[in-house]
């Protein structure tokens, strides 16, 4: 139905304050040890949308009017299904599905209750593995030490490939061949998980 920006912005406005609150309460509970003497409601843990779940946590930056550049820190959560190969040669395919996402002006600290929240939510708790991919900042692998140890912990391909470039031009001087030589050499041993090989190959520099 019609409506003025004016209006929409006010129940938008509205509503997000309602979330928002909403949101810091299931935060704090998922948290929060009992007070003395208080009676424990055990919640119920809800079942995953699949045995295998994907977890990923990162901050990006956004221009707020008025108040200048500010990092939002955001959780996206997905369930992993794989397609079984029809003939033995063939590469398993994964897909991830079922996304949900929690978003914020947080700090570590707070962003660490709200994502470990809609992890709860999301039945993470009761997984069979946890899957994390991210970038190599130490407030997101504090956060997945503090939460979600054990589970498979990969720094993304592209934030690891530009820390290799990063140390072989500190190594061998910005653009320089015998770089991007040493470059594809490690981006070979990572790609196959040679990280014994790999560490005899940064050691020979």
């Amino acid at each position: 139905m019609p409506m003025s920006k004016s209006s929409l912005g006010r129940l938008v406005k509205e509503y997000g304050h309602q979330v928002v609150a909403q949101q810091a309460a299931e935060a704090e509970a998922t948290v929060s040890a009992p007070e003395s003497g208080e009676e424990i409601v055990w919640r119920q843990l809800p079942e995953p949308d699949s045995e295998v779940m994907a977890l990923s946590l990162d901050g990006v930056l956004i221009n707020i009017r008025g108040e200048g550049w500010k990092e939002v820190k955001v959780v996206s959560i997905s369930a992993v299904e794989v397609d079984i190969p029809l003939e033995r040669d063939e590469e398993k395919v994964v897909h991830l599905t079922q996304h949900s996402y929690r978003a914020g002006l947080w700090e570590a600290k707070t962003f660490a209750k709200q994502q470990w929240a809609e992890a709860c939510r999301r039945g993470l708790e009761k997984a069979k593995q946890i899957i994390s991919v991210n970038d190599g900042a130490l407030w997101i692998w504090l956060i997945i030490a503090m939460c979600y140890a054990p589970c498979v912990e990969i720094i993304d391909w592209w934030h690891l490939i530009e820390k290799v470039w990063d140390a072989a031009n500190r190594l061998f001087g910005q653009g320089a061949p015998q770089a991007t030589a040493w470059v594809e050499k490690a981006k070979a041993l990572l790609w196959t998980s040679q990280l014994r090989a790999l560490v005899h190959h940064v050691r020979q520099v």
